[in-house]
């Protein structure tokens, strides 16, 4: 049992508790993490389960927690604002960053090619970025007056 495992460790000290983690878990154990660093857990846990104000709100396998959210999908363009135009009035949720655009909630990233190039626009770079186990987090709490995330717990190995 561990919580906040690689909390003020060096880039080595990180990697070489990733790694006894993940070998005690190849070797069947099950290793429980409590953490608030949602990245590093998306990293090293093969389930989780997310508390919120004392109640379990999700359990799973990582990608099952994750599940078919979408995430962002980052446009590069020559005519960032034209582009932006184009997908508002198809109903896409869409913000500026610098001289890109990012759709919001985007399941379909050739929707965004298809769409542009249907008026002449076409891109020149598309990176699509899913949701994380922080943005999971984030939305099963919401509403919840959480100031500070709970720990999530983590459970590896085949025991867990």
């Amino acid at each position: 049992m561990l919580g906040e495992p690689t909390n003020g460790l060096d880039p080595a000290g990180i990697h070489e508790i990733r790694t006894t983690m993940r070998r005690l878990a190849d070797e069947g154990r099950a290793v429980l993490v409590s953490s608030h660093i949602l990245a590093e857990v998306e990293q090293v846990a093969d389930t989780v389960s997310i508390i919120g104000r004392g109640r379990l709100l999700a359990s799973g396998t990582v990608a099952e927690v994750i599940g078919e959210r979408a995430g962002v999908v980052k446009v590069g363009i020559d005519d960032p604002d034209g582009a932006a135009e184009v997908l508002l009035d198809a109903g896409l949720r869409v913000r500026r960053e610098g001289d890109a655009i990012l759709v919001d909630d985007e399941h379909d990233p050739a929707r965004i090619t298809y769409l542009l190039a249907q008026q002449g626009r076409y891109v020149r770079s598309l990176t699509a970025s899913g949701a994380g186990l922080e943005s999971v987090f984030l939305e099963l709490t919401a509403g919840q007056g959480l100031g500070a995330p709970e720990p999530v717990g983590v459970g590896e190995g085949s025991g867990s």
